[in-house]
């Protein structure tokens, strides 16, 4: 593994779920499916990238020898709207 991770901004679309289970009405379901709020705007440094996924950790220490990662996520890049390399 490189000790120098590359840092990333990316918007990607999260899947959501309603949280409000039981029977609705037609109006209630155009309104939950027309939802912006599952859009996620978020900083990381890239771990891994292949042709189908952005591997993400919010943290390392290279200065360790297990270097040590915090906040893994797998971000599938059909899901990515943007992203914009950061330079540190």
């Amino acid at each position: 593994m490189s000790k120098k991770l590359k840092a990333i901004y990316v918007e990607w679309v999260d899947t959501v779920a309603d949280p409000e289970n039981g029977w609705k009405d037609s109006e209630a379901c155009y309104d939950f499916f027309d939802r912006k709020d599952n859009v996620c705007k978020q900083v990381g440094f890239i771990f891994n990238e292949n042709k189908k996924y952005l591997c993400l950790v919010s943290m390392y220490m290279p200065s360790s020898e297990l270097h040590i990662f915090g906040m893994r996520i797998k971000i599938p890049k059909k899901w990515i709207l943007k992203r914009k390399k950061i330079k540190l």
